[in-house]
């Protein structure tokens, strides 16, 4: 379901240019969960924002769902990220006005869905985490390890293809970490989920399906 063949990314740092990637290949099939592991500085965040269409590579192909990706023109990226992609960060990027409630909403009015059946599905993905007790409470109000689940449904109210997780376990603490991550192995085996985790932690890796190690400007199977 997904395919980088060839990847290159450089960037102009004053007068010196930086290859980041090489050359990188990476293969991800329906239904895997997959780590990206590397040190920091590897290329772990350009890989991920290529893969999250955040970015464009220089040169290369990426096929998503059988999409040529490179060919999109900036306004079809961003459909393409809002209905393909759902993404979980570290630092969770809830909006700290809007109820946990609100916040797992927000992909679907990008679509313009009706607010009835956003809410409703909203709702679903918050009784999917464990969280629909916590609906109405906003972020402040919430612990870390509630706000990832938050984040969680908010990646996956719009029945993405593809789960995207960058050092989703970051922010917390080893038990919490565990739960989340007890979390992704769940939605991956009850649901067929497909989800990719950059991470720099062995122990998030291990859990993994796959993992693929992200150095001098390439992937490798780990």
């Amino acid at each position: 379901m997904l395919e980088l063949s060839n990847i290159s990314k450089s960037y102009q740092v004053g007068p010196t240019r930086l290859d980041i990637l090489k050359g990188a290949h990476l293969s991800v099939a329906k239904g895997d969960l997959l780590a990206i592991m590397g040190k920091s500085g590897s290329g772990k965040s350009t890989i991920m924002n290529i893969i999250g269409l955040l970015d464009r590579p220089d040169s290369g192909s990426y096929h998503l769902n059988q999409r040529a990706i490179e060919q999109y023109q900036d306004d079809e990226l961003s459909a393409a990220r809002n209905e393909l992609i759902g993404f979980v960060f570290q630092s969770f990027y809830l909006l700290p006005r809007q109820s946990a409630l609100e916040n797992v909403m927000l992909p679907l009015r990008y679509r313009d869905s009706p607010p009835a059946e956003s809410k409703e599905r909203a709702m679903m993905m918050l009784e999917k985490v464990g969280m629909a007790s916590r609906a109405h409470h906003r972020p402040n109000e919430l612990s870390g390890g509630q706000r990832q689940r938050v984040a969680i449904a908010r990646a996956l109210v719009g029945n993405p293809s593809l789960i995207l997780a960058d050092e989703p376990t970051g922010a917390l603490d080893p038990r919490v970490g565990k739960d989340i991550m007890n979390l992704f192995i769940d939605l991956n085996e009850r649901e067929g989920m497909t989800i990719v985790i950059i991470t720099h932690d062995p122990s998030i890796a291990e859990r993994c399906q796959r993992t693929v190690i992200m150095a001098d400007g390439y992937l490798e199977e780990a």
